[in-house]
């Protein structure tokens, strides 16, 4: 099948990904190169991180990195994911005290919609 098949090296798959956004947006040459500029300007960790390691390298304890995931699939609405980051998160020594705060700061700063679906999504989650 076209379009499918997997570049054999990462380099190959870099300048495959470089030729698809250029061609496929008027600016994406530009975001390409202000990306490049940005990221030259972080140490060699930030490097490691885009370059998918994220799961095996990153600045934070595992608490907080749980914490930060969790909140952002909280965000998106990502049920799944945010249930088993979740998990991770009460696993790495979250308490519920601290869960109560941040149902609390989802109500504050993202509104009652929002923190009712999390708030279920814990119910469910405390529930099995």
């Amino acid at each position: 099948m076209e379009g499918c098949s997997q570049p054999a090296d990462g380099a190959e798959a870099k300048k495959k990904a470089y030729r698809e956004v250029t061609q496929t947006s008027p600016k994406g040459d530009e975001a390409l190169k202000a990306f490049q500029k940005f990221s030259e300007d972080f140490p060699e960790s930030f490097k490691k991180f885009t370059a998918f390691t994220a799961d095996t390298y990153t600045f934070f304890d595992p608490k907080i990195r749980e914490l930060i995931v969790t909140t952002i699939l909280a965000v998106k609405g990502y049920e799944a994911p945010f249930k088993f980051h979740l998990n991770e998160l009460m696993r790495n020594g979250f308490t519920k005290e601290e869960l109560k705060n941040l149902l609390l700061l989802i109500l504050t700063y993202l509104g009652a919609p929002k923190f009712l679906q999390v708030f279920t999504w814990c119910k469910e989650e405390k529930a099995r």
